[in-house]
């Protein structure tokens, strides 16, 4: 990986969670990544997953989130991050979380951006959407 990279939550509940084993270790060697970038919303979606779904301990996720921070940058959503999800949403038809999260990796420059929710190898603006389970 080249440049700044940003990482959707399906790779943190994956990295963390997932019994396929596959997307488990791809998941990790992301979180291995150097330039690593999320979102608050990232880290927020991440908590309310593992708490609701997997049942993990609030306390407990505090020190995970704790631990992201340390290998990620976090960047925070402002007015501007929303006005312009808005515009990617009218754009490209997404729905607005993953515009939001978009236009969080635009506004942090990343050139790559780590989801399986989003058209693998599409180009937004410059930032390239991978699909790291894409077979």
């Amino acid at each position: 990986m080249t440049g700044k990279a940003f990482i959707d939550t399906n790779i943190l509940i994956y990295a963390y969670s997932s019994t396929d084993m596959l997307k488990k270790e791809k998941s990790l060697n992301i979180l291995r990544s150097e330039n690593l970038t999320m979102s608050t919303q990232v880290l927020n979606e991440f908590v309310w997953v593992m708490s609701r779904k997997y049942l993990l301990p609030i306390d407990l996720l505090r020190d995970v989130i704790n631990n992201i921070s340390g290998i990620a940058y976090i960047s925070l959503i402002t007015l501007s991050t929303i006005n312009n999800a808005i515009s990617l949403t009218e754009r490209y038809k997404y729905s607005y979380w993953d515009s939001l999260i978009i236009s969080s990796a635009l506004e942090t420059g990343c050139d790559v951006l780590y989801t399986e929710d989003l058209q693998h190898n599409q180009t937004i603006k410059g930032i390239k959407i991978i699909n790291p389970f894409k077979r």
